[in-house]
């Protein structure tokens, strides 16, 4: 794994979204880089004090931040298939799933 460019991205102004596309704001826990990808792991808002925050990753061509600094944009959701085979109570079934990926619009 190479290390990450120190430079962080210049932040993105709030823009109307497109379908497919998601708005979000939250803080940077995590950064790494493999290949020409960089990987932000965000933490979003809890909804309230007793609820967990959510977390995504996202993928960008760019640095978006350093751990702890805050982070908004625009991502466009992807993914692909992740279907499976699940052995439950001795009957074999077929699952049907989905992995979501959420790729920076830059």
């Amino acid at each position: 794994m190479s290390a990450v460019p120190n430079q962080p991205a210049a932040p993105i102004p709030f823009r109307q979204t497109k379908p497919g596309e998601v708005f979000l704001n939250g803080r940077i826990a995590s950064t790494r880089k493999y290949k020409d990808v960089v990987y932000t792991v965000l933490r979003l808002p809890a909804a309230d004090h007793f609820s967990h925050p959510g977390t995504v990753e996202l993928a960008s061509t760019v640095r978006l931040g350093h751990p702890g600094e805050e982070w908004q944009g625009t991502c466009r959701v992807s993914g692909y298939p992740n279907d499976y085979d699940s052995n439950h109570d001795g009957d074999r079934v077929r699952v049907k799933s989905a992995r979501n990926t959420l790729l920076v619009v830059e």
